[in-house]
């Protein structure tokens, strides 16, 4: 097995946050696919099967403002992308 050294990224806390970023734009993608499905349904396992992958995309989004606060604290922009997931939460319960 040969193990390969990954070289640092120029900016570790820029490329964090870009993470946070596409993981919310993917998030609220899916949400949208629940509502289409909602507003069209074309099967029952449709729409659950949007609705459980919002759900799953709220864990991974948690987790991965976990591993951004662990490396960087509690930055202006942590606390902005922070509160976005907790108003979706809010505003989408039901998905949860």
């Amino acid at each position: 097995m040969k193990l390969t050294i990954v070289p640092k990224p120029k900016s570790f806390k820029k490329d964090s946050i870009d993470l946070l970023h596409t993981t919310q734009s993917e998030l609220l993608a899916l949400k949208l696919r629940v509502d289409e499905a909602r507003a069209n349904p074309i099967t029952d396992r449709e729409l659950e099967t949007a609705i459980a992958l919002t759900g799953l995309k709220v864990i991974v989004f948690e987790q991965r403002l976990e591993m951004y606060e662990y490396h960087h604290g509690e930055t202006k922009e942590y606390l902005e992308v922070q509160d976005a997931l907790d108003d979706f939460k809010l505003e989408h319960d039901e998905l949860m």
